[in-house]
């Protein structure tokens, strides 16, 4: 299994993809829970830029290609 990430921003996204790749969708589907937030709280400085927005489809493809095919 490679151990590189596709995408170093997108790296939650792509250890689910990752799982979905090995167990399958519905295996990974009962064995991951989403606790949604209760409070959202914006930090300053992040390192993300706004550009970034820009290259999520891309790295997204990039994830798909990679893992789910």
């Amino acid at each position: 299994m490679p151990s590189r990430l596709s995408s170093t921003w997108l790296f939650d996204v792509e250890l689910l993809a990752r799982a979905v790749h090995f167990y399958g969708h519905e295996a990974v589907k009962k064995m991951v829970y989403e606790l949604p937030l209760e409070c959202w709280e914006d930090v300053s400085g992040s390192s993300v830029s706004f550009l970034f927005i820009f290259k999520t489809p891309g790295e997204l493809w990039k994830i798909h290609r990679r893992w789910l095919r």
